[in-house]
């Protein structure tokens, strides 16, 4: 009597039981549980256990026992992006299914390029925030000995929260003042700035990167309170400054 058996590429196995004698019945077992009553059988990944063949007729009873362990081809592997409060973000790669996987995870964006492998089932990396924001080329890749997958994605950067808005405050020859606000980083940010004098309000909202606000001249000279905020779909964030109204014999040096 011999029992053989093979692995197939998707990670199945195949046995085989061989005798000779008349009138041969087959019955094949897996953990005490029956699985064929056929010469040959087929096991399901992942096999990686001990079968036992079982081969009676009218005269005697044989039986055979082999340890079957095929490797199990990777999966497709699975890509996550998770963006940050910082804007940054940490991208992961994983698969569900494979025998002793390797993970490549590789990351393009602008000039930069991360390139992380690992010998687990996971790899994760962390992408710092890009501004202006573009897009990230993102491949994963999983090996094993019998099989590779990958997973090809092209993700918009995580948007960069707005920094804190800078303010100046410019004199002119007139007396009156340029009052200017911006902001440095920041992905889409809006921004708000008030100024307050005696009785005026001077509210102006841009959906640009700077706001800027001419103040008339005040007489008897004042002072102004200034607020400038910066807002995006993840941060907010403001400068507030008390300044002295401009003197309305000012001098400028024009030259």
């Amino acid at each position: 009597m011999a029992v053989t058996s093979s692995c197939l590429p998707d990670g199945s196995a195949e046995a085989e039981c061989s005798v000779k004698g008349s009138d041969p019945r087959y019955s094949w077992s897996l953990d005490g549980r029956s699985v064929s009553s056929h010469r040959r059988v087929t096991l399901p990944p992942p096999v990686s256990e001990t079968l036992h063949c079982d081969v009676t007729n009218q005269i005697n009873n044989l039986r055979r026992s082999i340890n079957i362990s095929c490797p199990v081809p990777v999966s497709d592997p699975v890509l996550d992006v998770r963006c940050l409060q910082n804007g940054s973000a940490e991208i992961s790669c994983w698969v569900e299914n494979g025998t002793d996987p390797s993970i490549y995870l590789t990351v393009s964006g602008g000039l930069e390029v991360y390139n992380v492998t690992s010998s687990e089932r996971t790899v994760r990396v962390t992408v710092p925030p890009v501004s202006p924001p573009h897009s990230w080329n993102i491949r994963c890749s999983a090996k094993n000995n019998i099989s590779e997958r990958s997973t090809n994605q092209t993700q918009d950067a995580c948007p960069v929260p707005v920094s804190d808005p800078v303010l100046d405050v410019r004199c002119l020859q007139n007396g009156s003042a340029e009052i200017s606000c911006w902001v440095e980083n920041g992905t889409d940010p809006s921004i708000y700035l008030t100024v307050s004098g005696g009785l005026e309000v001077y509210n102006v909202t841009s959906s640009e990167r700077t706001v800027r606000v001419t103040v008339p001249p005040v007489s008897p000279p004042d002072f102004w309170n200034i607020r400038c905020s910066a807002k995006n779909n993840i941060s907010e964030r403001s400068t507030n400054q008390t300044q002295d109204a401009c003197p309305d014999d000012y001098v400028c040096d024009c030259s």
